[in-house]
């Protein structure tokens, strides 16, 4: 949530959501997130590397 602000949101109930529809920018943030992510929990599907 922290690596990626505008993609993640933590909710009342402790479970974290994402949003679907992403900028460049969100999709670079969600990359940083992945990387960082210690229990490897976050996987993005559908991107390239261009």
């Amino acid at each position: 949530m922290w690596e990626a602000p505008r993609v993640f949101r933590l909710e009342k109930d402790g479970r974290l959501r994402f949003r679907r529809q992403l900028t460049e920018e969100d999709l670079e943030q969600a990359a940083a997130a992945a990387r960082s992510c210690p229990m490897q929990a976050i996987v993005l599907r559908g991107v390239t590397d261009e």
